[in-house]
């Protein structure tokens, strides 16, 4: 990510957060080989901050969360 278009203020980062994820799912019978499934995830990794280098530094924070739900059709052959 690049500060006012300024290749010299480039930010990279390469930082690794611990978390937890919860999830849970159903499958469903459409007929004898189709079923619909069906799953929800939640992540959450806390919010993360951290403050440029550069001579006009920022301090960045965002909400590192997620919330999936996942719908599908599978086959059993």
């Amino acid at each position: 990510m690049a500060k006012g278009n300024n290749s010299a203020t480039d930010i990279d980062r390469d930082d690794r957060e611990l978390g937890y994820r919860f999830g849970v799912g159903a499958d469903s019978p459409l007929t004898e080989s189709l079923f619909l499934r069906m799953e929800y995830n939640y992540t959450d990794y806390s919010p993360y901050r951290f403050t440029t280098t550069q001579a006009s530094s920022d301090t960045v924070e965002f909400d590192n969360s997620d919330s999936m739900f996942r719908l599908g059709v599978g086959a059993h052959f």
